[in-house]
């Protein structure tokens, strides 16, 4: 039989071992789980044994570390509001009013220049990037109202447009 790759550790994942999860169905309401694991020796599965706890609990340790890339050092930025980290990243932060440096398009009418913004609340989930504008002297609660930025790549619900562009790479080899 012809090879068709050959995989070195050092450069590829080499499966180690295996998780099969079996579902019995017993009625509606009650269904019977089993998970099994299996050592991976050569190429071939071992015989199955029961998964524990721990060895669920060390797996899930290992999947949660890879999920985390984002870690504050020293202290937490005082304008940060909320962080989780879990599942998808969220950041919930704001900026105190300030003249801003603006560019805009000549075709938009609009000079580039100095303007002054509001305070600015920004959510970042995913990769969906919000932002919301606040009274200069309102602080932030649960019920603070928030207003339309006024920036003109935001929509409606706040949902920030970051444009998009799109290059042929076949063409530009150099």
């Amino acid at each position: 039989m012809e090879q068709i790759a050959i995989l070195q550790p050092d450069e590829h994942f080499l499966p180690k071992f295996a998780i099969i999860g079996y579902s019995q169905e017993e009625d509606y309401y009650n269904r019977g789980h089993y998970f099994s694991y299996h050592n991976i020796v050569g190429a071939k599965l071992t015989a199955g044994m029961p998964l524990t706890k721990d060895t669920a609990r060390n797996l899930f340790r290992c999947l949660e570390g890879d999920l985390i890339k984002f870690r504050f050092k020293g202290m937490l930025p005082k304008n940060l509001l909320h962080f989780d980290f879990k599942g998808n990243l969220q950041l919930v932060w704001y900026v105190h009013p300030k003249q801003h440096r603006l560019y805009f398009d000549t075709r938009t009418g609009i000079a580039s220049g100095n303007y002054p913004l509001p305070k600015l609340v920004f959510k970042l989930e995913g990769n969906n990037l919000k932002v919301f504008a606040l009274h200069r002297k309102e602080t932030l609660t649960d019920t603070t109202p928030l207003y339309h930025a006024p920036l003109l790549n935001v929509g409606k619900q706040g949902n920030v447009c970051m444009g998009n562009a799109s290059m042929d790479y076949w063409k530009r080899r150099t």
